[in-house]
């Protein structure tokens, strides 16, 4: 039993070797729109990964199989999103953020799309609000991001019907982004609600 135990934790070691051309394999599916087989390759990932920190006595090996499962849970997120399975790609993003991957707005914008296409307001609110109040970055995609998040907290609290909550969100929008004229126009609007 302790042989074949050692012969499985070998073969993991040597899978871990291979982890990042398997990643770097997968984001090339990705951009090709191989949604499918990048998903199987980054399922398969994520479970390997798991073993490798369910077997795993050396901190570091399994420190290291976990950001590898956060990686992979990111990709399948991404791929589900994609597919337009909003449900499960969200529960993959959050799962990303439980194993402490970074937060970028990326992955809150992604989560709170997913909530919005769900109709669930409330998760989508959460999502942006976290993802506007990560410290402003100098990269312009994610300014954009962080844009683009602050205009769909507003959508989500009119859907809502959250009047109030949708007059902050614009106020904070305006302030922020003053050359936006239709937003300005719907602060107007807001205003008499």
């Amino acid at each position: 039993m302790r042989k074949i135990k050692m012969i499985f934790l070998a073969g993991i070691v040597c899978l871990l070797c291979g982890c990042t051309n398997r990643l770097e394999v997968c984001r090339d599916l990705l951009k090709q729109g191989k949604y499918a087989e990048a998903e199987a390759v980054f399922r398969e990932e994520i479970t390997e990964s798991v073993q490798i920190q369910e077997n795993m006595d050396d901190e570091r090996k399994a420190a290291d199989a976990k950001v590898r499962e956060a990686e992979a849970r990111r990709g399948l997120g991404i791929v589900l999103y994609e597919r337009q399975k909003y449900e499960e790609a969200a529960a993959e993003l959050k799962k990303v953020l439980e194993l402490e991957g970074k937060e970028t707005p990326a992955i809150y914008n992604l989560i709170g799309v997913c909530a919005m296409n769900l109709k669930d307001y409330d998760g989508a609110i959460e999502a942006f609000s976290a993802g506007i109040a990560l410290p402003a970055s100098e990269d312009q995609e994610e300014a954009n991001l962080v844009r683009e998040m602050s205009y769909n907290l507003v959508i989500c609290y009119e859907k809502k019907k959250d009047w109030a909550g949708a007059r902050e969100a614009a106020r904070a929008y305006a302030e922020a982004y003053p050359q936006d004229k239709e937003m300005q126009k719907e602060l107007e609007f807001l205003e008499t609600r």
